[in-house]
């Protein structure tokens, strides 16, 4: 059984499952190079996170020694 938490949770987040990926991705990135370069709405998700933002950055641009993203 799930918890309300968990659905409010899922809720707030759906958006960020499936075809809209490769698009956060891409602002998120933008986001860590200027996070004035994205909206106050998306900046003020992105700092909520919390998350350590060399690590998400790393995932994001892959391996050193993949082709690079243009």
């Amino acid at each position: 059984m799930t918890s309300n938490k968990d659905n409010t949770i899922f809720e707030k987040t759906s958006f960020l499952q499936g075809s809209n990926s490769a698009f956060i991705k891409e602002l998120y990135l933008k986001y860590l190079k200027n996070p004035e370069s994205v909206p106050p709405s998306w900046v003020e998700f992105f700092d909520g996170l919390n998350e350590d933002q060399d690590i998400i950055k790393k995932e994001i641009l892959g391996p050193s020694w993949s082709p690079e993203k243009k």
